[in-house]
């Protein structure tokens, strides 16, 4: 009895410390993510649910877009690192980078997008596996309403892998295929001169 408490005693200690630990990177995160984009702009998109967003088209006219990815149907905001990985195309695009803004209030709409690991499905590997084309879905939103108003679905770049080295009993597919920045932004500069 008196091992199965000790037992039990040891087990809630290392709960405590591992909650202790994931809320100190949690609030770290937080901080960073107030330091790079602002605290309104963090609050905005704090409880911001993209997967509930409705799509009811109609004509926005619009200068100034915030530029937001997710995957999977979730959008957030990206550490200040990241930023500048993932979105240098879209930053350093002479047609597009005077209408990018990082501050949500700034912003006329709101520009998702989302990773949708759904295109067509390639291959049949030696090993069973397969290769799934990623598409990218650039969803333009109305930050006001918080409804996506135009839906415009980009493949991703790039050729199937000639080999995918795995297990056999892994029967998971390979994803491959890279954001399509130059259609994505040529398609934005036509919204924009609507």
């Amino acid at each position: 009895m008196r091992r199965f408490v000790g037992l039990l005693i040891g087990l809630i200690l290392v709960i405590i410390v591992g909650s202790i630990f994931e809320c100190s990177d949690k609030n770290k995160t937080e901080k960073e993510l107030v330091k790079f984009w602002g605290e309104e702009t963090f609050e905005y998109f704090k409880n911001f649910n993209c997967k509930g967003l409705s799509y009811q088209p109609k004509e926005i006219e619009f200068n100034k877009i915030f530029l937001i990815r997710g995957r999977f149907g979730n959008c957030e905001l990206w550490k200040e690192k990241s930023w500048e990985i993932n979105f240098k195309d879209f930053n350093n695009s002479n047609l597009l980078s005077e209408h990018l803004v990082n501050k949500v209030q700034s912003a006329d709409i709101i520009v998702w997008i989302n990773v949708e690991q759904n295109g067509e499905k390639y291959g049949n590997y030696s090993n069973g596996a397969y290769a799934i084309r990623n598409n990218f879905a650039v969803n333009l939103i109305d930050k006001q309403t918080r409804t996506i108003f135009k839906k415009e679905t980009f493949e991703g770049i790039g050729e199937p892998p000639n080999e995918i080295l795995r297990k056999q009993s892994e029967d998971r597919p390979e994803y491959f295929g890279s954001i399509p920045s130059d259609k994505i932004i040529d398609f934005l500069m036509t919204e924009l001169k609507k």
